[in-house]
């Protein structure tokens, strides 16, 4: 366990401590619940920091501008929420004393029809294009590393260093610059910034005369892809009509996805016809450069990115959320239509959250776990050190070995989006993220058997295809998904910025701590290692993820008009 993962959970002992002493108290206080999958969001708190984070005096769900209910009757569980003189019911807020045969499902979000899923798409897909420059980067490093490090004559430990070091400046990026420009600016801006960012740093990477000036060029990338993660995923989510928010989301990782595959593919073959020899520039330089391209397309199409219309209300600019909402909206949608949606988005608050309140709440640190526990599988080491960790074989079939496991990854990221808002018991994002990561273990543990066989690597490359593949169809895709779903809005930038800073920082912990671990141990010893978090990863999802397909952000948070209904199985 990394030291900044200890930090994560220090810094949740209150609540811990709290949930230890609350042991041995009546069952009204809201006792420990068991049916996690049932009582979803409820749980999810109560599972990771005790019942006493449900018995404080404020309901964890509930809008700061609306009173509160209490019932202590020992056979409910729920938090009533009042809004005015008409009570409501939040549908993560579940009744324990329900039997299975009474559920139903959630009352679904019925207010998206004014709402044109071709312009939102459209929008949604300009929006995470940053993120295809942070995938082609962390493909084409896989291919120029040797390059850069016998240029630079780099140590093992610099050499780490320079591949980890683009998820450390993330992690700053996250907290540092779009918590800063996210709440304040808005996710427009933050987006805008991030594409600089990654212009300059590419620029930087590429012009590098030195060690030094490789660090500076990877830290204004870092910056960029930490600010792009994090401004990205809450954007989308903010656009997105609740019967696509899964799919439109996921695109985050989509978008990650493609980029790595072009990155492998481009660095290969500009390395292969030696580009820009001829110009006395060595290959990798031109490679690395071409990582300020999609952001430069972004910056030339930006003028058609509305800004977020839940940011704007939330900033008590309802006009400004209007001329959004209709830049959104269908062609034959009515004023009265878009008048309605604007109505829908909540009380227009001029309210921000402190960063107490947006990384200790139960919300905020249970986005902080979902963050951290994605990335503790080994996946990062698996797309930077492909070529390193399979045995034998020719450098165009190590080249194939890494095609052919973004190739899944990619395929994963689409059968996912596609599958994401599916209200079939066997699909939609929670069911595909705990069988995702369930697939991860295999593939690991396999992996972790026949590392050490050079006859292998047909299997062992299956194998890192499979695991990608099943990360991709679950827990890639999907924890951004639920990070931004499970906060409410006035939280929701510093929560996700906050989460993001721990999975980026755990993120390059991994990737660091690989190779300096496989020397000292075994790429084997690494991989079961790998595989057992995977395991311990699939029952957290399982016991805490909530079922959140197809209800409104305002739903889920009784932040808006609430439709009542009883809780989803």
């Amino acid at each position: 366990m990394t030291p900044h993962i200890l930090v994560l959970l220090v810094s949740y002992m209150p609540l811990a401590h709290a949930a230890g002493q609350h042991k041995n108290q009546s069952v009204t206080a809201a006792p420990r619940l068991h049916r996690h999958r049932e009582l979803g969001f409820e749980a999810a708190v109560i599972t990771a920091f005790g019942p006493q984070a449900l018995a404080t005096g404020e309901p964890i769900l509930q809008s700061p501008t609306q009173p509160k209910k209490k019932k202590s009757n020992a056979s409910m569980h729920s938090v009533e929420m009042a809004k005015t003189e008409e009570t409501q019911h939040n549908p993560l807020r579940q009744d324990s004393g329900t039997s299975d045969d009474e559920r139903a499902p959630l009352a679904l979000s019925e207010g998206d029809d004014w709402q044109s899923s071709k312009k939102t798409f459209g929008v949604a897909l300009l929006a995470v294009l940053n993120q295809i420059a942070f995938g082609y980067d962390v493909g084409a490093v896989s291919q120029c590393l040797q390059p850069i490090e016998r240029t630079f004559r780099l140590t093992q430990l610099q050499t780490g260093f320079v591949t980890s070091a683009l998820n450390y400046f993330a992690a700053a990026g996250a907290l540092m610059v779009s918590g800063a420009l996210l709440d304040r600016y808005g996710r427009r801006k933050a987006l805008i910034t991030s594409a600089w960012l990654l212009i300059a740093g590419g620029v930087a990477v590429a012009a590098a005369n030195s060690f030094e000036a490789l660090v500076i060029g990877r830290l204004l990338q870092g910056l960029g892809v930490g600010c792009s993660w994090s401004a990205s995923g809450i954007y989308v989510t903010e656009i997105a009509p609740s019967k696509l928010r899964g799919s439109l989301v996921a695109l985050v990782d989509v978008a990650i996805n493609l980029g790595i595959i072009l990155g492998y593919c481009v660095a290969f073959l500009v390395d292969a016809t030696q580009l820009g020899r001829s110009f006395r520039i060595a290959p990798w330089r031109v490679s690395m450069g071409l990582s300020a391209l999609p952001s430069l397309v972004f910056m030339v199409f930006v003028v058609s990115l509305p800004e977020s219309p839940r940011w704007l209300v939330k900033r008590s600019r309802p006009i400004a959320a209007k001329r959004s909402l209709q830049r959104l909206a269908r062609s034959e949608a009515s004023d009265a239509d878009i008048d309605a949606a604007l109505a829908s988005l909540g009380e227009t608050v001029d309210e921000t959250s402190s960063w107490v309140d947006a990384t200790l709440s139960p919300e905020g640190g249970y986005a902080a776990l979902l963050g951290v526990v994605q990335q503790l599988t080994g996946t990062e080491a698996i797309l930077y050190f492909a070529p390193t960790v399979l045995p034998g074989g020719s450098k165009r079939d190590k080249f194939l070995g890494n095609v052919g496991v973004g190739s899944a990854k990619f395929v994963g990221e689409l059968l996912a989006s596609y599958m994401a808002d599916s209200e079939t018991a066997l699909l939609g994002r929670r069911t595909l993220t705990i069988g995702g990561s369930a697939g991860v273990c295999l593939g690991l543990a396999i992996f972790a058997k026949f590392s050490e066989d050079n006859s292998a690597l047909p299997l062992l490359a299956a194998a890192l295809s499979w695991t990608m593949f099943t990360f991709s169809l679950g827990p890639g895709p999907f924890s951004i998904v639920f990070v931004n779903e499970v906060v409410p809005t006035r939280l929701r930038a510093k929560s996700s910025a906050w989460s993001c800073f721990l999975n980026r920082i755990t993120s390059a912990s991994v990737a660091l701590s690989f190779l300096p671990l496989s020397t000292a141990y075994s790429a084997s010893s690494v991989f079961a290692l790998y595989a057992c978090v995977a395991f311990g990863a699939t029952v957290f999802y399982a016991k805490t993820l909530p079922n959140t397909v197809g209800v409104s952000l305002e739903q889920l948070h009784g932040e808006g008009r609430v439709v009542d209904g009883p809780a989803s199985p």
